[in-house]
């Protein structure tokens, strides 16, 4: 869920022109590389939940031991590395909302929501 808030929320108010230029550009202090890649965080970790889910439905129906210590371990490492990502992901979206400095076209509640529930997602994952 915190996953498509992140998501939504960049790819509705993610971007947006300047009063110099046409072009479009990401909240985040114009970054679009920070935009992008909290697009596909986002989009990978809400794949992963449902394949894990379904995943998880399945386990008890395994037969054999080793897959199913396979299926866990799989399932704690990319966790394990999804966290960080996420912390990665936040610590990039807040340092950037916080070197931008001309706010006044921006939708901020967007950029704030967005950093939060990366945040969320820390602990989630």
């Amino acid at each position: 869920l915190f996953a498509l808030v992140v998501f939504a929320c960049i790819t509705t108010e993610g971007y947006i022109n300047s009063v110099t230029s046409p072009e479009v550009k990401c909240i985040f202090n114009q970054s679009d590389s920070a935009c992008h890649y909290a697009v596909g965080i986002g989009v990978i970790a809400f794949l992963a939940c449902v394949a894990f889910l379904m995943l998880d439905v399945y386990v008890p129906f395994m037969s054999n031991a080793q897959d199913r210590k396979y299926t866990v371990m799989a399932d704690l490492g990319f966790s394990g590395v999804w966290t960080f990502l996420w912390f990665v992901c936040f610590c990039l979206l807040a340092s950037l909302w916080a070197h931008t400095l001309d706010v006044r076209a921006i939708p901020e509640d967007a950029a704030r929501a967005t950093i939060a529930f990366s945040f969320f997602s820390i602990a989630t994952w």
